[in-house]
């Protein structure tokens, strides 16, 4: 294992999103993720999922998700729409992401709605469906898709949110917590140069 040593922060820092993006980009499709600390909380489930999209050619596209649990069978269905997105803005609609969104330590869905033009760039927008144990099943979160270009940050535990400003210079940085009542708590909000 090589050690490697930055000499400034914004080199770290660098490194530090380089390294999220890949496990994000890891956890993409159909691969499960585990969820939380498995010492501290429950064991997450497996997950595989089943997409499809209907009417992609109208201006509300609507999914189904078909959520299986490979260990006993059963299943469930998610059902949602995007919000009214310009057609060339719908390529990413339909990406699913497995992670613990609320930090509960059970293994959530995120599916893409699509990316929203801007004045400054695209932002992408997910529905989040959270995992009740007590239920056993999937519940939509309803104020998620609200939140512009989120990023599930496991080392913070939050979420983490953020746009470029209109003078393209510097990008603005939020951090939620999502709870399982439906709401979010903004938890802190910053500035960085944009890259």
């Amino acid at each position: 294992m090589k050690i490697v040593y930055f000499d400034n922060l914004i080199a770290m820092k660098k490194a530090l999103k380089i390294w999220m993006l890949l496990i994000i980009l890891a956890s993409c499709g159909n691969k499960p993720s585990q969820g939380g600390d498995s010492d501290a909380m429950a064991v997450a489930e497996q997950w595989d999922i089943s997409l499809r999209v209907i009417d992609l050619q109208m201006h509300n596209p609507r999914y189904e998700a078909i959520v299986h649990n490979s260990s006993d069978g059963t299943k469930q269905v998610l059902e949602g729409y995007t919000s009214d997105y310009p057609q060339e803005m719908l390529e990413s609609f339909g990406n699913v992401l497995q992670t613990d969104v609320n930090f509960d330590g059970y293994t959530d869905v995120m599916i893409c709605l699509g990316m929203m033009p801007t004045s400054t760039q695209p932002v992408t927008f997910y529905d989040a469906w959270l995992y009740d144990p007590q239920k056993d099943k999937f519940v939509l979160h309803k104020n998620f898709r609200y939140l512009c270009n989120p990023e599930v940050d496991n080392a913070h535990q939050y979420v983490l949110c953020h746009v470029v400003r209109p003078d393209g210079k510097t990008k603005r940085y939020t951090a939620y917590t999502i709870r399982t009542d439906g709401t979010v708590k903004k938890l802190r909000e910053w500035q960085e140069a944009a890259e």
